[in-house]
């Protein structure tokens, strides 16, 4: 057993270290005109119910721009708070529709993944929700400036245990072919799906609960970033699914 924990602690270390942690958004999937709505801001590794500290290497990624997309369009920045092991932002949503919250974390120093053969490389980290106000099949919010890296969600509602989600992965505004998104809920399930010739993928919730969706994109593109050089720019974008009973 003791030689298991060891291993596991090892194989731990190497895949924080490849940046297997993600940052991760978490709020409720519906809310109410005039009814304040949180927004929580998780870094770590959403599967294996481990998350960072702010204090601690949270501080990696923390440099981060929070928005706010009503369903007419209307893009507005928020103010997230330090906590213990999370950021939590509000907003009160004055519109029916579906809102969408976006992150971006772009200012991060360049890695060196040599060793793990996979070159100097400067991290970009995306995250983005969907929160349904009233009946949000009449408006969906309209995202124009998107992140490089985004998972579009193709439907304007919430879900349910065993709906169908359908997705589109999109690059600098275009599809990315043969894409592949990995599915999981927190308790180390997994599963990984791929996007079609137009960048399109399909799957079913088997459960209710909260699903994290993940998406890695390696732009070859060498550059400098506050004086160090890098081979190739590493983008992760999260996505957070809300499936109800």
């Amino acid at each position: 057993m003791k030689k298991l924990t060891i291993l596991f602690l090892l194989v731990f270390g190497i895949i924080n270290q490849l940046s297997a942690h993600n940052l991760w958004l978490e709020t409720d999937a519906t809310g109410t005109i005039g009814k304040t709505q949180q927004v929580h801001v998780y870094y770590g590794e959403y599967t294996y119910n481990y998350y960072e500290k702010v204090d601690e290497n949270f501080k990696d990624v923390d440099d981060f721009d929070l928005w706010l997309v009503a369903p007419n369009g209307d893009k507005t920045k928020l103010e997230p708070v330090a906590g213990n092991q999370r950021y939590t932002a509000e907003f009160t949503p004055d519109q029916n529709g579906s809102y969408t919250i976006i992150l971006e974390s772009t200012r991060n120093n360049v890695v060196d993944w040599r060793e793990y053969d996979l070159g100097i490389l400067k991290p970009n980290f995306y995250a983005s929700t969907s929160i349904a106000i009233g009946n949000p099949g009449k408006t969906e919010a309209t995202i124009s400036n998107q992140p490089k890296l985004f998972i579009k969600d193709n439907s304007s509602g919430g879900y349910q245990a065993e709906n169908q989600v359908n997705l589109t992965v999109l690059f600098n505004g275009k599809p990315v072919a043969k894409q592949e998104v990995i599915v999981t809920i927190a308790d180390q399930w997994t599963k990984t799906v791929t996007t079609n010739e137009n960048g399109k993928t399909t799957f079913n919730l088997p459960w209710s609960g909260q699903y994290v969706l993940e998406v890695i994109y390696t732009e070859e593109q060498s550059g400098s970033f506050q004086g160090t050089d890098f081979e190739a720019i590493r983008h992760t974008a999260t996505y957070t699914i809300q499936a109800n009973k």
